[in-house]
This record gives structure tokens, C-alpha cells and sequence, in this order.
């Protein structure tokens, strides 16, 4: 990624089902302009997945925006907000965001089940996420 194109990505895991794009953003819009806010959605049920990305304009509104918001209350649940790592996986032809810090399986609903990031396939048991 060029250094044009750096984005500051926060992940927010443990959302309520009934968040919406446009809610995370409100929620997060206090602390700087924000680029993009997204909710990951289950490709079978097209229901949240418990989880999402929120990208700001500048560096400083994302980590005001992770210190302001992780713990806090939006929609009836405790979210979990860190900063999501760039990654690009070998061959150059696929780009995620990982996330870097740790994940709360039980607030995202997602307990012994299989839950897919960015296109990547995981499988949560025992708060351990292996990649399937």
C-alpha cells in the first residue's frame, strides 16, 4: 500500500445486531471524519456478524476514537474497538485488515461457530480462533 493510501482503520467487534453503517459512523463521527464505516454481515443470512470497521480521515481521530469508545456502551453492548493492521498476503493480489489486538468471541456471539473476516474463515472455540 502507498504511503497516499494509508487508511486508519479501527476494528469494532461485539456490536448489537441491530447496529447499522450508519449508526457505527454516528457513533464514531465525535472523534474525527470518518472515510467508511462498514458492519461485516453473514453472506448466507446477510445478518450482522457482530462486528465491523470504521476508517477516519487522520491517525489521531482513530486512536481518540479507540481510547474514547472501546468498552463503551452503543446499541445495548459493550464494544471492543482496537486498531486494525494492514496486511498484505503474498502473491500482491489480496489486501485485508487484520486485527492486532485481541478479539471478545463471547460480546460478538460468535462462540464455537465458524465466522469469517475479510474473507478469511475462522473457527472460534475456547476463546482460541484458528484459521480453517
Amino acid at each position: 500500500m502507498a504511503s497516499a493510501d494509508i487508511e486508519f482503520r479501527c476494528f469494532v467487534g461485539g456490536l448489537a445486531w441491530a447496529t447499522t453503517d450508519l449508526s457505527l459512523s454516528e457513533a464514531f463521527s465525535p472523534y474525527g471524519e470518518i472515510v467508511e464505516s462498514k458492519i461485516i454481515n453473514d453472506r448466507e443470512t446477510g445478518r450482522s456478524r457482530g462486528f465491523g470497521f470504521v476508517t477516519f480521515r487522520d491517525e489521531k481521530a482513530m486512536r481518540d476514537a479507540i481510547e474514547g469508545m472501546n468498552g463503551q456502551n452503543l446499541d445495548g453492548r459493550n464494544i471492543t474497538v482496537n486498531e486494525a493492521q494492514y496486511s498484505s498476503r503474498s502473491g500482491g493480489a489480496s489486501e485485508d485488515y487484520l486485527v492486532t489486538k485481541s478479539f471478545d468471541f463471547e460480546a460478538a456471539r460468535a462462540p464455537f461457530s465458524t465466522f469469517a473476516v475479510m474473507g478469511f474463515k475462522f473457527h472460534a472455540a475456547c476463546n482460541v480462533a484458528k484459521p480453517l
